[in-house]
């Protein structure tokens, strides 16, 4: 917004009247012509001096030191806490793993019960033993022939 302290040129039909405003982000200069002979305003522009951004940014941070070096040391802290060696990321694949490894164990848990309860019948009954002397290994009791018949299977 513009405000005082202002300039006033006179001429004949008109007064020229530039004020100039400073702001944190940059200053600002207006421009009134007021004619003479008529009480109202003719033109207003504001014409805003263009402040690089580093210029900018750099005003900024001369005041508000306070709140960019809360911001720096929240972010770096949220950049640690989601990227570092025991941050969020690497926990969630941790979580992850962890949840892989629990179901494989529950499989194979599983197969060694399986394989124990195979184990109790070899040892407890004699036909489970001779089924499995027969097809695993080809075994047979005296004066049995074994036949194989052979599937052709490319017809």
């Amino acid at each position: 917004m513009c405000e005082t302290p202002f300039h006033i040129n006179k001429s004949e039909t008109e007064f020229r009247a530039r004020v100039h405003s400073q702001t944190k982000f940059g200053n600002e200069i207006c421009e009134i012509s007021i004619a003479t002979n008529s009480s109202h305003i003719m033109e207003s522009r504001p014409n805003v001096n263009k402040d690089s951004l580093l210029k900018i940014i750099l005003r900024f941070v001369k005041y508000n030191r306070k709140l960019v070096f809360f911001i720096i040391v929240v972010g770096g802290l949220l950049v640690f806490a989601s990227l570092g060696n025991k941050g969020l990321i690497s926990r969630i694949k941790m979580e992850s793993e962890r949840k892989d490894l629990e179901e494989q164990l529950k499989t194979e848990q599983m197969k060694t019960k399986d394989l124990q309860k195979e184990i109790e019948e070899l040892k407890t009954s004699d036909k489970k033993m001779e089924k499995t002397a027969r097809e695993k290994y080809g075994m047979t009791k005296e004066g049995e022939t074994i036949y194989k018949i052979l599937i052709d299977s490319t017809k």
